[in-house]
């Protein structure tokens, strides 16, 4: 990944916070809809990240969270290196298992 985080490690945490995210709104069961991730600068091993994930959204079927990455740019002030979206689909009942 020449020097900075790989995308997919960055992807893969946006699953799981974005998940950890939804999970505050309550004891709901989902599995993965959707997930997108922008890349809009490197960011370094050893650097400080900060990774802030909100939950905008639950509706009756579907859940949206919101994962931002920042680090500080050299004037000091945070910069938004990724951000991605995750959906997820709640599950309200659990399927039955077939007894084959």
């Amino acid at each position: 990944a020449h020097g900075t985080f790989h995308g997919g490690c960055i992807a893969s945490l946006v699953d799981v916070v974005g998940s950890a995210a939804i999970s505050t709104m309550g004891p709901l069961m989902h599995v993965s809809t959707d997930i997108n991730v922008s890349y809009y600068s490197g960011m370094r091993p050893g650097e400080r990240i900060t990774i802030r994930a909100v939950c905008p959204r639950v509706g009756g079927r579907l859940a949206f969270s919101e994962v931002s990455f920042l680090t500080v740019g050299l004037d000091g002030k945070e910069i938004t290196a990724a951000s991605g979206r995750h959906t997820k689909y709640i599950i309200r009942e659990m399927p039955i298992r077939s007894k084959l």
